[in-house]
This record gives structure tokens, sequence and C-alpha cells, in this order.
């Protein structure tokens, strides 16, 4: 295409420009999820770096480790060197329009820090290691977003793929790991938040939907719950979200790709998923006398939000806080 007829494909909205030289046909980023969009900026800004020891750092290392951004659109691409010489050229980076295509907002950020120890690559591209990119982003975002990608970290070291156990060591280890990093040191920006989101992370949630769940019955007061809990059955076992021995029921988060996305159900029609679920929560309720209990994404809208649907299945808060959790103080990235 020439110049003038990307400038016109651009200007009518048929193509989306993610950095200076790069787009993205504007009917297949309206397709992508933000973690999607946010990736092909990662590249497009990977691939206009001029020489120089820079990764790709921050929200851009989440969506390229393949962690959620839990209700975040980033609004820059971030990128972390020893210096800000050689780093990225200062062109535009895209940022939310209504429309679901992206119009420029501004250049990449770029942070200071030394990072040779935290180098890793993927596709090709160099990128902050997993510990350093959970470390840098915890305590610099919302604090249902920061629970989220922690617990999917911890899962991804923890539960890979193919494997039904999880690796409590291996977590532990990418634990230890986050919380040596300078940015959880005390005094840091985000410090306190991001060392609570550390300590409180659990990669047995197999879900940002789970995770932000589990927070919010933290919130609520209500005692831990057992994260996929096992029920025995004559051929093997169920594994369900979440069990609360004191209270005395089962809860599952159903989201919604659960019945609709081709590759979860798997050559079941929607029908037949929701049919295998009703039978699988007769037989758990009928093994173990306990009721079973869901909810969906727009249950965990916000805590209020969830709050009133646990009291529509009349379960209260016990009355006490549970353990205080940092107050968040807007977006910082």
């Amino acid at each position: 295409m020439s110049r003038a007829s990307v400038r016109v494909a651009v200007s009518t909205k048929r193509l989306v420009r993610v950095h200076h030289g790069w787009y993205v046909d504007a009917a297949t980023w309206r397709a992508w999820y933000p973690e999607q969009r946010h990736a092909a900026v990662a590249i497009a800004v990977a691939r206009a770096q001029r020489s120089g020891d820079v990764l790709l750092s921050h929200t851009c290392a989440v969506v390229l480790h393949g962690l959620p951004l839990y209700r975040y659109t980033p609004a820059r691409a971030h990128v972390t060197g020893p210096g800000s010489a050689g780093a990225t050229r200062a062109r535009s980076h895209p940022s939310t329009s209504g429309d679901g295509i992206r119009a420029v907002k501004g250049p990449p950020v770029r942070h200071a820090s030394e990072i040779k120890e935290h180098r890793h690559v993927i596709a090709g591209l160099a990128v902050t290691d997993l510990a350093r990119t959970v470390a840098d982003v915890i305590g610099r975002l919302p604090l249902a977003t920061a629970v989220a990608i922690a617990d999917a970290a911890l899962r991804q070291v923890a539960l890979p793929e193919g494997s039904r156990d999880y690796a409590a060591e291996a977590a532990e280890r990418l634990r230890q790991r986050i919380l040596e990093c300078a940015a959880l040191r005390p005094g840091a920006r985000g410090s306190v938040q991001a060392r609570w989101v550390a300590q409180f992370a659990d990669g047995r949630a197999a879900s940002p939907g789970e995770s932000v769940s589990r927070l919010y019955f933290h919130q609520l007061g209500f005692a831990a719950p057992e994260l996929q809990a096992r029920v025995d059955h004559d051929a093997g076992y169920y594994e369900i979200d979440f069990g609360f021995e004191d209270l005395g029921i089962w809860g599952e988060f159903d989201g919604h790709r659960k019945y609709l996305d081709g590759d979860m159900l798997d050559g079941m029609s929607t029908a037949d998923a929701l049919l295998a679920e009703k039978r699988r929560e007769d037989d758990i309720r009928g093994r173990t006398g306990r009721r079973v209990i869901r909810w969906e994404s727009e249950d965990i809208a916000s805590l209020e939000t969830f709050r009133k649907k646990l009291a529509s299945f009349g379960i209260c808060p016990p009355g006490g806080p549970g353990v205080a959790t940092p107050t968040f103080r807007g977006p910082k990235l």
C-alpha cells in the first residue's frame, strides 16, 4: 500500500496504527482480546527498537508471558533498560477509543533500571522474566488486576499444561523471587500493595474470575476456601472451584467462554455442555450433601455486587473484616 492509501485506511478506520509503521486490520483488531491488542503493540515497539540493552516490561511483558490483564487496558507500552539512550523511537502509541479502534496517545514509557539478571526471551522478543514482570506491576495496577496476574503467574510454574497436580514448591520459589525484586522493597512506589498481593497469591485459582472471587471472599471476611477441591466419584474425582468447609457449600465461578468457546467445548454443543454440568452438579450434591452455588462475571463487577449475589443465596459475611488490604489510589501505569 502507498503511504497515501495507508493514511486513508487509518482515517476511515479500516486499519489501526499500533506503532509508527505498524498496522493491523481493523476487523482483526476488534476481534482480539485486550491482551492480544497489547501484545501486538509490544511486538511493534520491539521491532522499532534501536540497538541497546532494553527489554519489553510491565504490561507488555505481562501479556507476552501469557498473563491476564483483568478489566484493565494499558494506555501505553513499557520498556526497561539501564538508561534511556537507544530505547525506542519516541513515536506514538495507541489508546482505547469508544468504538474499539485505538487512537494515538503517546510514546512508550521508559523505565531506567538494570535488567541483565532479569532478561528472558519469548518468541525472539527480549522481555523481563516472569518474577520481575509480576513484581513490576502488582503494586501499580488495580488490586483485582494485580491478584489475577500474580495467581496466573504462580499457576504457570506450578501447574504447567498437561499437569494435574499442583507443584506447591515451584510456586513458592517464584513467590520468593518476586518478593526479592526491587519493586517490593520498603519505600518503593506501590510496595505495600505489591507485597500483600505477592503473599496473597495462589496459583490454584484457575482463571481471573476465580482470582477476583477469591479476593472478594477475603475482603468480605470469609474464611479462605479450599481451591480446586476434589470430590471422589466412581471413575475418579470432580474438581470444584471453591470448597467452604465452615459454610457447608461448594462454589463455582462460571465464565461464559466455558459454554461458548469451541476450544473449551471440545466438540460438544452448548446444550450438551450445560447438560453435562447439571449432571455433574447433581452427583456432587448427592455424594456430599452440600449445595452448589454459582456466579458469573457480571456478579463480580464490584465487591458490593458480589456481596449482593451471595446474599441472594442466603450467605452473609461472618461479621469481622478479613486481613486488611492496601487502599488502591488509582492506576499508576
